[in-house]
């Protein structure tokens, strides 16, 4: 027998966790686990997959009364995909002394069991950051490792990791431990490791922008955290060859981001990144970027540029001369 004393009554103890911001989401459903295992006890708590959780178990688990205690938690991570009728069952089932949480970060709308329960439970949002909160974030979560962040520090670590929190959250725990009670932009340089695709995007957006020291810089960051010269420099001749299709698509009267991500074959956030020097660069310094990149790859290719593992500093060289000439774009604009 379940508990069906009236549906009105159980909206007041089920609860949806849901957004994008998957790092605060999952300390906010830890934080009640620790909480609630405190105060009722780990027996009363129970933790369903909602990907492969059968209808009859969730039935069965949130109908039962608590263990000796006043309340029972049941988490179900991800909303399982039952139909509106289903999904009206269980939550009819739930006891009145039990706390149902679902944790989703984001389910699937058009399911009607989701519309249901968005119609009766409380719902929690956790959204993304916006850069001060991310700041005023990476400040607070230092004092937590037992250290403190001046500003420059906070401004280089999400210029190098981004805006991942738990990414960050690594990365300020590993700087607590070398830096001690003070993290500055020197720590920072000297131990935070650029997060995956983040390498990628940071330098373009700094090259697109022109910024030559702070390209020179992250790029000598990149390699003192292991990133292999030969890989950074297929990074830059892959971006040359994204700026010459925006470009040419901007040369035809083409201003639509997704119409150009199209044509030029490339991902609109990468169409985005490069349009501040898709704009700007000339259709001759295109085409003498493009020469110069093209010469100096087959000339590393057929031995007359060294680049190996022991004698890497003419590939290195090479690097530099590419960043410096997409960033001397903005100087020649600039000028004119």
């Amino acid at each position: 027998m379940y508990y069906t004393a009236g549906f009105a009554l159980s909206m007041h103890n089920i609860f949806l966790f849901t957004g994008l911001n998957q790092f605060a989401l999952r300390r906010e459903k830890l934080r009640w686990i620790q909480e609630f295992a405190i105060k009722h006890g780990q027996e009363n708590l129970l933790s369903l997959d909602g990907s492969d959780v059968s209808l009859q178990t969730m039935l069965d688990g949130v109908s039962a009364a608590p263990f000796i205690a006043s309340n029972r938690l049941i988490v179900i991570v991800g909303v399982p995909k039952l139909a509106k009728e289903d999904m009206r069952r269980v939550l009819e089932a739930v006891h009145p002394a039990c706390v149902l949480l679902f944790a989703d970060p984001a389910p699937d709308k058009r399911l009607g069991g989701l519309k249901e329960l968005l119609a009766i439970a409380t719902v929690k949002q956790f959204s993304p950051l916006t850069e001060r909160q991310l700041r005023e974030w990476v400040s607070s979560f230092a004092r937590e490792c037992g250290s403190c962040i001046d500003m420059p520090a906070i401004k280089r670590l999400l210029l190098i990791v981004g805006p991942e929190q738990d990414m960050l959250s690594q990365e300020l725990r590993k700087l607590a431990l070398g830096a001690g009670r003070a993290i500055t932009a020197e720590h920072v340089e000297l131990l935070a490791v650029p997060s995956g695709d983040q390498e990628i995007w940071q330098l373009m957006t700094l090259l697109s922008h022109g910024d030559l020291q702070s390209s020179l810089n992250y790029a000598n960051i990149l390699l003192r955290s292991g990133e292999d010269p030969y890989s950074l420099w297929k990074i830059l001749l892959w971006m040359v060859r994204c700026l010459v299709g925006v470009s040419l698509c901007l040369s035809e009267g083409e201003r639509n981001p997704a119409k150009i991500a199209l044509s030029a074959d490339v991902n609109v956030s990468t169409v985005k990144t490069l349009l501040p020097l898709a704009q700007k660069i000339s259709t001759l310094a295109l085409k003498g970027l493009v020469d110069w990149a093209v010469i100096a790859d087959c000339e590393m290719k057929t031995g007359d540029i060294r680049a190996t593992a022991e004698s890497s500093q003419e590939l290195l060289a090479l690097v530099d001369e590419l960043i410096m000439r997409c960033c001397a774009v903005h100087a020649q604009s600039a000028v004119k």
